[in-house]
């Protein structure tokens, strides 16, 4: 991508943008955003991941058991806990899918801030700290997200405890900024990523410290836009320079690829308005739908998107090593 789209889409400025309309919203000074940003963005994002596995035969034939089987698996997991709810409290309850998916969100959030963070250092010429940064990212943006959720105040003894984790957090993040101007800002991409997920999950802390509940919420809100953007961003890239490479195994994806200004929007407004529609007619198969798929999607990236896999590397253009 070039340096204007990385810049808005990826390094994400936009997330400023969002954060600050969804918070006018709450004072009725800007459209609410929530619906329109589930089901025209966030939800074609996850669905997306289906594509790169099941209409790549090189990339389905790596694990095409376990690719079938897992849509099976959690497919049946939910309609299990629909079961299990039914029959124990006689209505239909899905506390435990939805912890499941928030927990797992978080996790598969802050596993791609990080990936991001490691293409870009792929690309600089400066010296990473890869575990380094996978502790950091990884460990902090999931306690971020978990920590706004209140559930961690369940457990007395880490009440007086969280503000000096926040703080650790918070200091932890600076870290990564400071460890790239030590070297004399090797890779500004990578620079102005930390910056700007340092800034929003930052921000989230000390929001929940010092500012409204409703600026916290806008800035969580604005966790969900900035992951969902990243995404397909890094799926446009990856598709054509796949395309470019005549690397696809299968012949829609590529055709595709020439046409991805208009596919990706149309497939982007079909998603948003099919899942709406099933949402507003039956609630309960349209999360017996999408909690599942969702639950794949996360499952998918985790075994496609692997940096030391030579054509993975090759596709978003950087190196195996470092």
């Amino acid at each position: 991508m070039g340096p204007i789209a990385d810049l808005a889409c990826v390094i994400n400025v936009f997330w400023l943008v969002y954060a600050g309309t969804f918070y006018l919203s709450f004072s009725g000074e800007s459209p609410q955003l929530t619906v329109i940003t589930l089901h025209f963005l966030i939800l074609p994002h996850r669905f997306i991941t289906l594509g790169l596995v099941f209409l790549d035969r090189e990339q389905f034939a790596r694990a095409p058991r376990l690719f079938l089987a897992l849509p099976v698996l959690f497919l049946a997991l939910a309609f299990a806990s629909r079961g299990v709810s039914q029959s124990i409290a006689g209505v239909d309850s899905f506390v435990c899918l939805a912890a499941i998916d928030y927990a797992w969100n978080a996790y598969h959030f802050s596993a791609q801030h990080y990936g991001m963070t490691r293409i870009y250092g792929k690309k600089g010429a400066g010296v990473n700290h890869p575990r380094l940064e996978r502790w950091i990212l990884v460990c902090g943006i999931t306690y971020v997200i978990m920590r706004v959720t209140g559930s961690l105040f369940g457990v007395q003894a880490l009440v007086g405890v969280l503000p000096w984790v926040d703080l650790l957090a918070g200091a932890a993040f600076l870290t990564l900024i400071l460890l790239e101007v030590a070297q004399g800002v090797p890779s500004l991409p990578k620079l102005l990523y930390l910056v700007s997920i340092t800034g929003l999950y930052g921000g989230i802390l000390v929001a929940t410290h010092f500012l409204s509940s409703k600026a916290m919420a806008a800035a969580v809100a604005a966790t969900g836009f900035f992951h969902a953007m990243e995404y397909l961003s890094i799926v446009t890239f990856y598709v054509k320079s796949k395309a470019r490479s005549g690397s696809w195994g299968a012949r829609l994806l590529s055709s595709a690829a020439g046409r991805w200004a208009v596919v990706l929007p149309a497939y982007m407004v079909l998603m948003g308005v099919g899942t709406a529609f099933l949402n507003g007619i039956q609630p309960i198969w349209y999360i017996l739908f999408v909690t599942p798929m969702s639950f794949v999607h996360y499952a998918y990236d985790g075994i496609i998107w692997k940096l030391r896999r030579p054509q993975v590397a090759s596709a978003l253009q950087v190196g195996t090593g470092r």
